[in-house]
Protein backbone atom coordinates (compact mmCIF):
# COMPACT_ATOMS: atom_id res chain seq x y z
CA UNK A 1 0.00 0.00 0.00
CA UNK A 2 3.31 2.01 1.02
CA UNK A 3 4.34 1.86 -2.34
CA UNK A 4 1.22 2.73 -4.12
CA UNK A 5 1.31 6.28 -2.52
CA UNK A 6 4.42 6.51 -3.61
CA UNK A 7 3.83 5.74 -7.19
CA UNK A 8 0.99 8.12 -7.10
CA UNK A 9 2.45 10.69 -5.54
CA UNK A 10 5.32 11.01 -8.24
CA UNK A 11 2.84 10.42 -10.61
CA UNK A 12 1.11 13.68 -9.56
CA UNK A 13 4.20 15.92 -9.24
CA UNK A 14 4.97 15.16 -12.99
CA UNK A 15 1.32 16.41 -13.57
CA UNK A 16 2.09 19.62 -11.53
CA UNK A 17 5.46 19.93 -13.28
CA UNK A 18 3.93 19.51 -17.25
CA UNK A 19 0.87 22.04 -15.68
CA UNK A 20 3.58 24.03 -14.45
CA UNK A 21 5.23 23.79 -18.10
CA UNK A 22 2.22 24.10 -19.98
CA UNK A 23 1.31 27.88 -18.16
CA UNK A 24 4.79 29.19 -19.27
CA UNK A 25 4.48 27.54 -22.76
CA UNK A 26 1.08 29.29 -22.74
CA UNK A 27 2.30 32.78 -21.34
CA UNK A 28 4.94 32.82 -23.95
CA UNK A 29 2.20 31.60 -26.79
CA UNK A 30 -0.16 35.02 -25.58
CA UNK A 31 2.76 37.19 -24.83
CA UNK A 32 3.90 36.44 -29.03
CA UNK A 33 -0.04 36.31 -29.89
CA UNK A 34 -0.18 40.09 -28.61
CA UNK A 35 2.51 40.84 -30.77
CA UNK A 36 2.04 39.25 -33.97
CA UNK A 37 -1.84 39.37 -35.25
CA UNK A 38 -3.52 37.05 -37.38
CA UNK A 39 -2.89 35.58 -40.68
CA UNK A 40 1.21 36.56 -40.12
CA UNK A 41 0.64 40.39 -39.21
CA UNK A 42 2.21 42.55 -36.72
CA UNK A 43 1.93 45.70 -36.20
CA UNK A 44 3.04 49.45 -34.85
CA UNK A 45 2.10 53.13 -34.46
CA UNK A 46 3.32 56.33 -36.00
CA UNK A 47 3.14 58.91 -33.43
CA UNK A 48 3.53 62.99 -33.55
CA UNK A 49 0.25 62.89 -32.09
CA UNK A 50 -1.32 59.71 -33.73
CA UNK A 51 -0.97 60.22 -37.33
CA UNK A 52 -4.04 59.41 -39.80
CA UNK A 53 -3.82 58.92 -43.33
CA UNK A 54 -0.18 58.34 -43.88
CA UNK A 55 1.20 56.25 -46.33
CA UNK A 56 3.38 53.29 -46.44
CA UNK A 57 4.92 50.40 -48.36
CA UNK A 58 6.96 47.73 -47.09
CA UNK A 59 9.73 45.70 -48.03
CA UNK A 60 7.59 42.78 -49.00
CA UNK A 61 5.14 45.39 -51.30
CA UNK A 62 2.48 45.36 -48.45
CA UNK A 63 0.64 48.48 -48.96
CA UNK A 64 -1.82 51.10 -46.82
CA UNK A 65 -2.20 53.98 -44.92
CA UNK A 66 -2.53 54.48 -40.94
CA UNK A 67 -5.52 54.72 -38.93
CA UNK A 68 -7.12 56.87 -36.47
CA UNK A 69 -4.90 55.71 -34.22
CA UNK A 70 -1.68 56.16 -36.04
CA UNK A 71 -1.85 52.05 -36.52
CA UNK A 72 -0.52 49.93 -39.25
CA UNK A 73 -0.31 46.45 -40.07
CA UNK A 74 2.51 44.74 -41.69
CA UNK A 75 3.83 41.65 -42.69
CA UNK A 76 5.69 39.78 -40.03
CA UNK A 77 8.90 39.20 -42.05
CA UNK A 78 8.79 43.20 -43.46
CA UNK A 79 12.07 44.32 -42.51
CA UNK A 80 11.31 48.31 -43.90
CA UNK A 81 8.52 50.43 -44.06
CA UNK A 82 8.69 53.29 -46.78
CA UNK A 83 6.11 56.45 -45.29
CA UNK A 84 4.75 59.41 -47.71
CA UNK A 85 2.36 61.49 -47.86
CA UNK A 86 0.82 61.69 -51.30
CA UNK A 87 4.25 62.30 -53.40
CA UNK A 88 6.25 63.66 -50.51
CA UNK A 89 8.23 60.85 -49.43
CA UNK A 90 9.31 60.73 -46.07
CA UNK A 91 11.20 58.09 -44.53
CA UNK A 92 11.93 54.84 -44.81
CA UNK A 93 11.61 52.59 -41.34
CA UNK A 94 14.07 49.62 -40.50
CA UNK A 95 11.77 47.44 -38.51
CA UNK A 96 14.80 46.03 -36.74
CA UNK A 97 14.98 49.14 -34.79
CA UNK A 98 11.20 48.96 -33.44
CA UNK A 99 11.29 49.37 -29.90
CA UNK A 100 9.22 47.34 -27.53
CA UNK A 101 6.29 50.19 -26.98
CA UNK A 102 5.73 49.18 -31.21
CA UNK A 103 6.03 53.08 -31.43
CA UNK A 104 7.29 54.98 -34.36
CA UNK A 105 7.66 58.43 -33.13
CA UNK A 106 9.07 60.84 -35.73
CA UNK A 107 12.85 61.03 -33.57
CA UNK A 108 12.09 57.07 -33.96
CA UNK A 109 11.20 57.68 -38.16
CA UNK A 110 14.50 60.12 -38.66
CA UNK A 111 16.91 57.83 -36.60
CA UNK A 112 18.13 59.97 -33.48
CA UNK A 113 17.36 60.05 -29.75
CA UNK A 114 13.50 60.09 -29.11
CA UNK A 115 13.78 63.81 -27.71
CA UNK A 116 15.91 65.12 -29.91
CA UNK A 117 13.08 67.69 -30.86
CA UNK A 118 15.52 70.14 -32.97
CA UNK A 119 17.07 67.88 -35.54
CA UNK A 120 16.61 69.53 -38.98
CA UNK A 121 14.94 66.44 -40.74
CA UNK A 122 12.63 65.77 -37.62
CA UNK A 123 11.60 69.52 -37.64
CA UNK A 124 10.51 68.93 -41.20
CA UNK A 125 8.54 66.03 -40.99
CA UNK A 126 6.72 67.84 -38.23
CA UNK A 127 5.50 70.79 -39.71
CA UNK A 128 4.97 68.83 -42.35
CA UNK A 129 2.05 66.82 -40.96
CA UNK A 130 0.73 69.06 -38.84
CA UNK A 131 0.24 71.62 -41.83
CA UNK A 132 -1.65 69.28 -43.16
CA UNK A 133 -3.29 68.39 -40.84
CA UNK A 134 -7.42 68.44 -42.15
CA UNK A 135 -8.60 70.46 -38.79
CA UNK A 136 -5.39 72.25 -38.32
CA UNK A 137 -5.83 71.27 -34.52
CA UNK A 138 -2.80 68.85 -33.67
CA UNK A 139 -3.72 68.25 -29.97
CA UNK A 140 -6.40 66.13 -31.40
CA UNK A 141 -4.31 63.86 -33.49
CA UNK A 142 -3.55 64.62 -37.03
CA UNK A 143 -5.73 63.41 -39.76
CA UNK A 144 -5.00 63.44 -43.98
CA UNK A 145 -7.79 63.12 -46.02
CA UNK A 146 -6.91 61.74 -49.06
CA UNK A 147 -8.04 65.11 -50.73
CA UNK A 148 -4.82 66.60 -49.51
CA UNK A 149 -3.00 63.85 -50.54
CA UNK A 150 -4.26 64.42 -54.16
CA UNK A 151 -3.05 67.70 -54.31
CA UNK A 152 0.21 66.93 -53.38
CA UNK A 153 1.73 65.26 -56.23
CA UNK A 154 4.97 66.55 -56.55
CA UNK A 155 7.18 63.32 -56.51
CA UNK A 156 9.82 64.53 -53.82
CA UNK A 157 11.84 63.46 -50.66
CA UNK A 158 11.69 65.13 -47.79
CA UNK A 159 15.55 64.75 -47.12
CA UNK A 160 16.59 66.20 -50.32
CA UNK A 161 14.19 69.26 -50.53
CA UNK A 162 14.82 72.88 -48.31
CA UNK A 163 11.52 74.02 -46.52
CA UNK A 164 11.21 76.64 -48.43
CA UNK A 165 10.59 74.55 -51.56
CA UNK A 166 8.60 72.48 -49.50
CA UNK A 167 6.77 75.53 -47.84
CA UNK A 168 6.64 77.16 -51.63
CA UNK A 169 4.77 73.63 -52.60
CA UNK A 170 2.67 72.91 -49.71
CA UNK A 171 1.16 76.45 -50.47
CA UNK A 172 0.69 76.46 -54.09
CA UNK A 173 -1.18 73.07 -54.03
CA UNK A 174 -3.03 73.44 -50.90
CA UNK A 175 -3.77 76.64 -49.92
CA UNK A 176 -2.10 75.99 -46.79
CA UNK A 177 0.97 78.24 -44.73
CA UNK A 178 3.73 76.11 -43.57
CA UNK A 179 3.44 76.18 -39.38
CA UNK A 180 6.61 77.50 -37.40
CA UNK A 181 9.40 75.07 -36.59
CA UNK A 182 8.70 76.38 -32.78
CA UNK A 183 5.01 75.69 -32.90
CA UNK A 184 5.75 72.33 -34.19
CA UNK A 185 8.25 71.29 -31.80
CA UNK A 186 6.08 72.42 -28.85
CA UNK A 187 3.48 70.30 -30.07
CA UNK A 188 5.73 66.92 -30.16
CA UNK A 189 7.55 67.68 -27.10
CA UNK A 190 3.96 68.01 -25.30
CA UNK A 191 2.97 64.22 -27.05
CA UNK A 192 6.99 62.96 -25.76
CA UNK A 193 6.22 64.18 -22.02
CA UNK A 194 2.27 63.05 -22.12
CA UNK A 195 3.38 59.30 -23.14
CA UNK A 196 7.25 59.01 -22.41
CA UNK A 197 7.39 61.42 -18.97
CA UNK A 198 10.24 63.91 -20.80
CA UNK A 199 10.91 67.13 -19.46
CA UNK A 200 11.65 69.98 -22.09
CA UNK A 201 13.26 73.34 -21.30
CA UNK A 202 10.77 75.21 -22.94
CA UNK A 203 12.27 79.12 -24.79
CA UNK A 204 13.32 81.68 -23.44
CA UNK A 205 10.25 84.59 -23.53
CA UNK A 206 11.57 87.81 -24.41
CA UNK A 207 10.32 91.30 -25.47
CA UNK A 208 7.46 89.55 -27.03
CA UNK A 209 9.10 86.33 -28.94
CA UNK A 210 10.20 82.84 -27.96
CA UNK A 211 13.57 81.77 -28.28
CA UNK A 212 15.21 78.90 -27.77
CA UNK A 213 18.97 78.17 -27.49
CA UNK A 214 21.31 76.15 -29.25
CA UNK A 215 24.96 74.62 -28.58
CA UNK A 216 27.77 75.18 -30.73
CA UNK A 217 29.41 71.68 -31.72
CA UNK A 218 32.61 73.71 -31.34
CA UNK A 219 35.01 74.37 -28.27
CA UNK A 220 37.48 76.69 -26.91
CA UNK A 221 41.24 75.03 -27.94
CA UNK A 222 42.42 77.08 -24.92
CA UNK A 223 41.51 79.30 -21.99
CA UNK A 224 39.64 82.43 -22.81
CA UNK A 225 38.53 85.31 -20.81
CA UNK A 226 35.32 87.46 -22.27
CA UNK A 227 33.46 90.01 -20.24
CA UNK A 228 35.09 88.88 -17.03
CA UNK A 229 34.45 85.92 -16.90
CA UNK A 230 37.27 82.92 -17.52
CA UNK A 231 35.82 80.09 -19.90
CA UNK A 232 38.02 76.78 -19.56
CA UNK A 233 39.40 74.77 -22.32
CA UNK A 234 36.70 73.11 -23.79
CA UNK A 235 33.65 75.20 -23.47
CA UNK A 236 31.11 75.04 -26.22
CA UNK A 237 29.50 78.19 -26.77
CA UNK A 238 25.43 78.53 -26.00
CA UNK A 239 23.86 80.76 -28.81
CA UNK A 240 20.32 82.16 -29.28
CA UNK A 241 18.32 80.29 -32.20
CA UNK A 242 18.13 82.83 -33.86
CA UNK A 243 18.93 86.82 -34.07
CA UNK A 244 17.17 89.42 -31.94
CA UNK A 245 14.04 90.13 -33.67
CA UNK A 246 13.71 87.59 -35.37
CA UNK A 247 10.15 85.29 -35.80
CA UNK A 248 11.41 82.13 -36.79
CA UNK A 249 14.53 80.13 -37.26
CA UNK A 250 16.20 80.75 -40.44
CA UNK A 251 14.80 78.19 -43.11
CA UNK A 252 17.20 79.27 -46.15
CA UNK A 253 19.72 82.40 -45.74
CA UNK A 254 17.20 84.53 -47.79
CA UNK A 255 14.58 83.87 -45.45
CA UNK A 256 13.03 87.48 -44.29
CA UNK A 257 11.49 85.96 -41.49
CA UNK A 258 14.56 84.98 -39.60
CA UNK A 259 16.40 89.05 -40.33
CA UNK A 260 15.59 90.07 -37.55
CA UNK A 261 15.79 93.44 -35.96
CA UNK A 262 19.06 96.03 -36.79
CA UNK A 263 20.66 97.51 -34.07
CA UNK A 264 22.88 101.15 -34.36
CA UNK A 265 25.81 99.81 -32.13
CA UNK A 266 25.30 100.23 -28.71
CA UNK A 267 21.91 100.98 -28.30
CA UNK A 268 19.25 99.78 -26.68
CA UNK A 269 15.98 98.25 -27.50
CA UNK A 270 13.53 101.69 -28.29
CA UNK A 271 11.93 101.11 -31.52
CA UNK A 272 14.65 102.59 -33.63
CA UNK A 273 15.64 98.72 -34.74
CA UNK A 274 13.17 98.03 -36.25
CA UNK A 275 13.58 97.37 -40.07
CA UNK A 276 10.49 100.57 -41.04
CA UNK A 277 11.36 102.98 -38.10
CA UNK A 278 11.33 106.27 -38.76
CA UNK A 279 14.54 108.29 -39.45
CA UNK A 280 15.70 111.18 -37.59
CA UNK A 281 18.69 113.38 -38.30
CA UNK A 282 19.95 114.43 -34.87
CA UNK A 283 22.04 112.71 -33.11
CA UNK A 284 21.56 111.69 -29.18
CA UNK A 285 23.30 113.28 -26.93
CA UNK A 286 22.85 110.85 -24.08
CA UNK A 287 23.66 106.78 -25.05
CA UNK A 288 20.83 105.45 -22.23
CA UNK A 289 18.01 107.25 -23.28
CA UNK A 290 17.53 108.85 -26.46
CA UNK A 291 14.15 110.06 -26.29
CA UNK A 292 12.39 108.53 -28.97
CA UNK A 293 12.36 104.88 -31.38
CA UNK A 294 13.90 106.57 -34.67
CA UNK A 295 16.69 105.33 -36.60
CA UNK A 296 19.32 108.37 -36.43
CA UNK A 297 21.46 109.21 -39.54
CA UNK A 298 24.28 110.80 -39.47
CA UNK A 299 27.63 110.09 -41.34
CA UNK A 300 29.49 108.05 -38.43
CA UNK A 301 27.94 107.72 -34.67
CA UNK A 302 24.23 107.93 -33.54
CA UNK A 303 25.51 109.88 -29.90
CA UNK A 304 28.22 112.36 -29.89
CA UNK A 305 28.30 110.71 -26.38
CA UNK A 306 30.89 108.41 -25.71
CA UNK A 307 33.10 108.44 -28.21
CA UNK A 308 35.57 105.48 -26.88
CA UNK A 309 32.37 103.05 -26.79
CA UNK A 310 33.10 102.19 -22.99
CA UNK A 311 29.58 102.89 -22.16
CA UNK A 312 27.82 101.12 -24.88
CA UNK A 313 30.42 98.19 -24.28
CA UNK A 314 29.29 98.01 -20.78
CA UNK A 315 25.31 98.09 -21.94
CA UNK A 316 25.67 95.14 -23.92
CA UNK A 317 27.18 93.41 -21.99
CA UNK A 318 24.94 93.28 -19.19
CA UNK A 319 23.22 89.69 -18.39
CA UNK A 320 20.91 91.02 -16.38
CA UNK A 321 17.91 91.46 -18.55
CA UNK A 322 18.40 95.26 -18.35
CA UNK A 323 20.45 95.59 -22.48
CA UNK A 324 18.74 94.29 -25.87
CA UNK A 325 19.45 90.45 -24.61
CA UNK A 326 17.33 88.03 -22.38
CA UNK A 327 18.63 87.29 -18.76
CA UNK A 328 21.80 85.62 -18.37
CA UNK A 329 22.74 86.56 -22.35
CA UNK A 330 24.86 89.53 -23.94
CA UNK A 331 25.99 90.38 -26.93
CA UNK A 332 29.17 88.24 -27.91
CA UNK A 333 32.68 89.61 -28.73
CA UNK A 334 34.45 89.67 -31.91
CA UNK A 335 36.47 86.34 -30.54
CA UNK A 336 33.30 84.26 -29.73
CA UNK A 337 31.46 85.18 -32.75
CA UNK A 338 34.25 84.50 -35.49
CA UNK A 339 34.91 81.01 -33.48
CA UNK A 340 31.64 79.72 -34.29
CA UNK A 341 31.60 81.62 -37.88
CA UNK A 342 34.29 82.84 -40.22
CA UNK A 343 37.04 81.45 -38.17
CA UNK A 344 35.68 77.39 -39.35
CA UNK A 345 37.83 76.03 -41.17
CA UNK A 346 37.70 72.75 -43.82
CA UNK A 347 34.32 71.22 -43.89
CA UNK A 348 32.81 73.81 -41.47
CA UNK A 349 34.30 76.69 -42.87
CA UNK A 350 31.93 80.27 -44.17
CA UNK A 351 32.96 80.89 -47.43
CA UNK A 352 29.55 82.47 -48.66
CA UNK A 353 25.35 82.70 -47.24
CA UNK A 354 24.63 78.94 -48.14
CA UNK A 355 27.60 77.71 -45.92
CA UNK A 356 26.88 80.49 -43.76
CA UNK A 357 22.87 79.20 -43.51
CA UNK A 358 23.90 75.37 -43.29
CA UNK A 359 26.30 76.04 -40.25
CA UNK A 360 24.16 75.05 -36.08
CA UNK A 361 23.40 78.94 -36.01
CA UNK A 362 21.38 79.08 -39.54
CA UNK A 363 23.03 82.28 -40.03
CA UNK A 364 20.80 84.69 -42.84
CA UNK A 365 22.28 87.12 -45.13
CA UNK A 366 20.22 90.08 -44.01
CA UNK A 367 22.22 92.90 -44.88
CA UNK A 368 22.41 96.03 -43.06
CA UNK A 369 20.79 99.41 -42.77
CA UNK A 370 23.08 102.14 -43.78
CA UNK A 371 24.06 105.24 -41.94
CA UNK A 372 21.56 107.24 -44.36
CA UNK A 373 18.66 104.51 -42.88
CA UNK A 374 17.71 102.41 -46.04
CA UNK A 375 18.14 98.95 -46.09
CA UNK A 376 20.88 97.49 -48.30
CA UNK A 377 22.15 94.29 -49.96
CA UNK A 378 19.59 91.81 -47.92
CA UNK A 379 19.85 88.51 -49.04
CA UNK A 380 23.34 89.01 -50.21
CA UNK A 381 25.45 89.33 -47.19
CA UNK A 382 25.36 88.71 -43.67
CA UNK A 383 26.71 91.35 -40.93
CA UNK A 384 26.16 90.72 -37.14
CA UNK A 385 27.60 93.16 -34.20
CA UNK A 386 29.90 92.69 -31.34
CA UNK A 387 31.04 94.39 -28.72
CA UNK A 388 34.77 94.63 -29.48
CA UNK A 389 35.94 97.98 -30.48
CA UNK A 390 38.82 99.85 -33.25
CA UNK A 391 39.28 103.35 -31.86
CA UNK A 392 35.91 105.35 -32.76
CA UNK A 393 34.65 102.45 -34.58
CA UNK A 394 33.17 99.21 -33.48
CA UNK A 395 34.00 95.29 -34.94
CA UNK A 396 31.32 93.31 -36.83
CA UNK A 397 31.76 89.88 -38.08
CA UNK A 398 30.51 89.69 -41.85
CA UNK A 399 30.45 87.35 -44.46
CA UNK A 400 28.99 87.07 -48.62
CA UNK A 401 29.88 85.38 -51.63
CA UNK A 402 33.60 84.65 -51.93
CA UNK A 403 34.30 86.77 -48.72
CA UNK A 404 34.66 86.84 -44.83
CA UNK A 405 36.00 88.82 -41.93
CA UNK A 406 36.21 91.04 -39.22
CA UNK A 407 35.43 94.96 -40.30
CA UNK A 408 35.86 98.87 -38.60
CA UNK A 409 32.81 99.96 -39.20
CA UNK A 410 30.64 103.77 -37.79
CA UNK A 411 28.83 103.00 -35.34
CA UNK A 412 25.65 104.33 -36.79
CA UNK A 413 24.67 101.35 -39.32
CA UNK A 414 22.18 98.99 -38.30
CA UNK A 415 22.83 95.58 -37.78
CA UNK A 416 21.16 92.11 -37.03
CA UNK A 417 22.76 91.06 -33.16
CA UNK A 418 23.05 87.46 -32.01
CA UNK A 419 23.29 86.44 -28.39
CA UNK A 420 25.55 84.52 -26.78
CA UNK A 421 25.10 82.95 -23.11
CA UNK A 422 27.29 84.13 -20.36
Amino acid sequence: MTNLFKILNASLFVLLLNGCGSSNNLNEETQKNEETQENGKKYAYLIDSAVEGVDFVTSLKGAGETDSEGKLEFNSNAQTISFSVGGIKLLDFNLSKLNKDRKIYITDLVGVDRNDTSNENVLKILRILQTLDDDDNASNGIRITQNIKNTLDANINIVDTNITTLSTMIKTKTSKDLISSSKAKEHFEDTLTKNLGYKFTRGLNWKGLTYNTVTSPHAYSSEITANGKIYPTGTKRIWLDRNLGASQICTAYNDSNCYGDYYQWGRNTDGHEKSDSNISNTQASDVSNVGHGNFIKDSTDWTRADNTGNIRIGNWSKIDGTSICPKGFRVPTKVELEADTIGLTGADEIKNGNDAFNNFLKLPSPGYRANFGSLVIQGFVGSFWTTSVSGSSSQNVEFSDGNKGSYSLYRVRGLPVRCIKH
